[in-house]
């Protein structure tokens, strides 16, 4: 799922966001510029470009998740003997296809 300027502008309105994890700080070397809200870090300030990698890589992450589950049920079917195979034709007839 990809969060979109509405989602952000959406869930701003609902109310402060809550998080269980906090950055303290940024990491020893850290060059990115940051935004305090009552002494605590709130925001980095990235370039764009690695934003964009950043989304990118989030939803390749998302569809490497998707791909594995999907994986993981077919193959327990499979282990199951829940998969059967059968011709073209015999799948046309089942689905009420007409034949050539």
């Amino acid at each position: 799922m990809s969060i979109t300027d509405a989602d952000v502008l959406r869930r701003h309105a609902a109310g402060p966001l809550r998080c269980h994890d906090f950055m303290s700080e940024l990491p020893a070397g850290d060059t990115h510029d940051v935004i305090h809200r009552g002494g605590q870090v709130v925001a980095v300030v990235v370039p764009i470009e690695e934003y964009q990698q950043l989304r990118q890589a989030m939803h390749e992450q998302q569809v490497n998740e998707e791909f594995d589950a999907a994986r993981a049920g077919y193959l327990a079917r499979r282990e199951a003997g829940a998969i059967r195979y059968v011709s073209h034709e015999e799948a046309g007839r089942r689905l009420g296809m007409p034949t050539r």
